[in-house]
């Protein structure tokens, strides 16, 4: 019995966000950037959120806390975020951005809105929408798997 991979969603899936993944990183290569895109993805994280911890934000974007530590090590490193110890519990570290990580991603904008633009270019907004609230389903029932066979 074989499996057609080509038409299972998941596959699709998997295959459409690298391409989208190497497509972003090529548009923003020429800016010579010393953050990768996860790094950046986590500093748009904090941005977007406030002041976070490092297991609010590895919960929240699903990653593993070693991964996240690593990454915000990193940043932590090259002057993007800065860890301080939460007021009411000094076992939890709060991220907070730099202005130098705000530069980067003030950079980062533009590029990022026109790669949306172009992986949706000739996609109708009600096939953007349904196609959204699908994903957002599958991820609810992926989370839910997980929690049930941990």
């Amino acid at each position: 019995m074989s499996l057609d991979f080509e038409n299972m969603i998941g596959f699709n899936i998997g295959k459409t966000s690298h391409l989208m993944i190497n497509a972003f990183h090529r548009s923003i290569q020429p800016l010579g950037l010393d953050v990768t895109l996860p790094q950046l993805g986590m500093l748009h994280f904090i941005f977007c959120h406030g002041e976070i911890s490092q297991q609010e934000l590895a919960e929240a974007t699903d990653k593993d806390k070693s991964a996240v530590l690593r990454g915000i090590d990193i940043l932590e490193r090259k002057g993007y975020v800065s860890r301080v110890a939460d007021a009411t519990d000094r076992r939890k570290n709060i991220l907070r951005i730099s202005e130098k990580a705000l530069e980067i991603l003030e950079t980062v904008k533009p590029h990022f809105m026109e790669h949306a633009n172009i992986m949706t270019h000739d996609i109708p907004e009600n096939e953007i929408n349904t196609c959204m609230q699908v994903l957002k389903k599958m991820q609810e029932n992926a989370r839910q798997y997980i929690e049930q066979t941990k």
